[in-house]
């Protein structure tokens, strides 16, 4: 809808609107009125199960250690593989907890509040690629 400082409605034929007939300069504005269910231009974002490697790898090497989750582990942002967001993952990743990126909940523990229920891991440097739009075909120099 399109209004003018005069709180006059414009013609239905006017695409802009005279917002000061006082001054000296002409001010136009034009105004849009957006359907608030349809403003995400950007498709719905993937769940982080698409961007994990197959759950027959050993993960072992990337688990958090059960002593750093019992000392910081509220500190952890923990998604699990049906999210569709994580933390920025950092140069610390995997060094430091707090703001350093998401570690990812391998199970469900019943209560839900058991952070070592949880298997709590670290994304596999291949993982945190995918996050990073590298493409699918993608791999590591076997010597890195």
């Amino acid at each position: 809808m399109l209004i003018s400082l005069s709180g006059q409605a414009p013609a239905a034929s006017s695409a802009s609107v005279l917002l000061s007939e006082n001054n000296t300069t002409s001010r136009y504005c034009l105004g849009v009125s957006l359907d608030p269910t349809r403003l995400s231009l950007e498709p719905p974002a993937a769940a982080l199960a698409h961007y994990l490697e197959p759950t027959t790898q050993d993960f072992t090497q990337y688990l958090v250690p059960q002593e750093l989750v019992k000392k910081q582990g509220m500190l952890f942002d923990i998604v699990g593989p049906e999210g569709t967001r994580s933390c920025c993952f950092t140069k610390a990743y995997g060094r430091f907890v707090e703001g350093a990126g998401s570690v990812l909940r391998t199970a469900q523990p019943d209560d839900g509040s058991d952070l070592l229920g949880m298997r709590l891991r670290f994304f596999t440097p291949l993982e945190i690629a995918r996050l990073h739009a590298f493409p699918p075909e993608f791999a590591f120099p076997p010597s890195a």
